[in-house]
């Protein structure tokens, strides 16, 4: 396995995606909402809830204030237990030793001692929280008798202050909870919709697949103005590619017929042999540039459903291919890992690599130096890397961006070689419609590197 240079790579940075970030933004928005109004129905209840508290106090105040006035005091203690054991309503005596603790000041407190103080003629009247340590609702009566008053406290329990919806708190969440997950999904979901169809399409149109028509009988207005527009673009370039195809393929055909006259032509001249081979050798060129041409046309993904074995592929391709390299003088080497598959046709494997190899025979062949092209093939984590390397005269940095380009090539004078700048456009495009990656990268201590990332995929069943 070749020694891969070390590359510095920059942290991830934690990016949500459209759909992530509409969820999160509807899922907060709605459980705010809910817990909003969640509070202004406690809100809400407070003003009710002490009228209604209010009201009891005083029944049970008039009701035992009425009958103590009319029960002598050794008997008030009977009377005062036989009314205890009625309800939740209690009356006990009250001492000035009593620990009592003010009011606080929240909302329903307020509302119930003002309207207590307003029906209960008492200017000592005392409410309070909790008194000698026992929460509820205490209210202070005095009863007068042969010139004294007798004190009580009638007490109400706590019970009365729970609140359901505060009582029921972790039913309330978890219910707002769900709320607020299942409307956020269910909304991203539907809203996004439309972006998942057109990212389908796009795509599609990036690994030169034929993108699906969209569905235009339903939806918003604005959905099918959109999808339609999309529709009308896509049969566009569909013309637009169908007229480039026969544009070349009759351009190809034309071009062909007066260079095989202009060849019988010469033939037939009179005139020497090395003007001829000039001759003959700039037409070659002509019609390799003509093929290049077609080729980078049709430069289509085979459809592919099964995983091929590369590695058995590679290696009857470099067979080959050793032949030729050995019959211009030069030296190929090659290492293969065995078993490895991707998902790609053999065609489009032949045509990449023998894009890769032609590249490197027409412009790393030098007089002075043997021609030496390297090929190899290995499993990197979950990917497959193959990588080409040659030792000719190589490129200068800035100029290995261009050579992606159609019709861009290096520099003529470092190899001689007038080409058609489609080699390596061939293999990028090929090499991205399997959802793969293409570099053309300075081979150390000479001469260039063309590697080719492919998907690894498991051994088919």
């Amino acid at each position: 396995m070749p020694l891969e240079q070390f590359e510095y790579k920059h942290p991830k940075k934690i990016s949500l995606g459209l759909f992530t970030r509409a969820f999160l933004f509807l899922f907060l928005t709605g459980l705010i909402s809910l817990l909003i109004w969640l509070g202004a129905v406690l809100y809400g209840q407070h003003g009710h809830k002490a009228l209604v508290i209010s009201n009891r106090v005083m029944s049970a105040y008039n009701l035992s204030a009425n009958a103590l006035n009319y029960v002598k005091p050794e008997l008030q203690h009977i009377f005062i237990d036989k009314f205890n054991t009625l309800g939740d309503i209690e009356i006990s005596e009250r001492f000035d030793s009593d620990v009592v603790k003010p009011i606080p000041h929240t909302r329903l407190w307020r509302i119930i001692e003002a309207d207590l103080r307003e029906k209960i003629d008492d200017k000592n009247l005392i409410i309070s929280p909790e008194v000698n340590g026992v929460k509820g609702l205490w209210v202070s009566m005095d009863i007068p008798f042969e010139g004294e008053d007798h004190k009580f406290w009638i007490f109400i329990s706590t019970i009365l202050f729970r609140n359901v919806v505060i009582s029921n708190w972790f039913a309330w969440i978890i219910t707002a909870l769900i709320i607020s997950v299942l409307g956020s999904y269910l909304h991203t979901k539907v809203f996004l919709q439309p972006l998942e169809k057109i990212l389908e399409i796009f795509k599609a149109i990036k690994t030169n697949k034929t993108p699906p028509r969209l569905d235009t009988s339903k939806g918003s207005s604005e959905v099918i103005d959109l999808y339609t527009t999309i529709n009308n673009t896509l049969d566009h370039l569909r013309d637009i590619n169908s007229n480039r195809d026969i544009m070349l393929k009759g351009l190809s055909h034309d071009i062909r017929t007066p260079l095989t006259r202009i060849r019988l032509e010469v033939e037939m001249s009179g005139i020497d042999e090395e003007a001829k081979n000039n001759i003959d050798t700039d037409l070659k060129q002509i019609d390799r540039i003509m093929h290049q041409i077609s080729e980078y046309s049709n430069a289509l993904p085979t459809e592919n459903n099964d995983a091929l074995n590369i590695s058995e592929a590679i290696e009857l391709f470099c067979h080959a291919e050793e032949v030729m390299i050995n019959a211009v003088g030069g030296k190929f080497y090659y290492s293969i890992e065995p078993n490895l598959y991707s998902k790609i046709s053999e065609v489009n494997l032949n045509r990449i690599l023998g894009n890769l190899i032609d590249n490197a025979i027409k412009y790393a062949k030098q007089p002075n130096r043997t021609l030496v092209i390297t090929l190899n093939c290995y499993r990197k984590l979950s990917d497959i890397i193959i990588e080409v390397k040659d030792n000719g005269p190589g490129l200068n940095t800035d100029e290995l961006w261009r050579l992606m380009k159609p019709f861009e090539r290096g520099d003529p004078a470092r190899s001689g070689v007038k080409g058609s700048g489609l080699g390596l456009p061939i293999v990028d495009k090929l090499t991205k419609s399997v959802n793969g990656n293409f570099e053309v990268l300075k081979n150390l201590p000479v001469g260039l590197l063309c590697r080719v990332t492919l998907k690894s995929k498991g051994r088919p069943r």
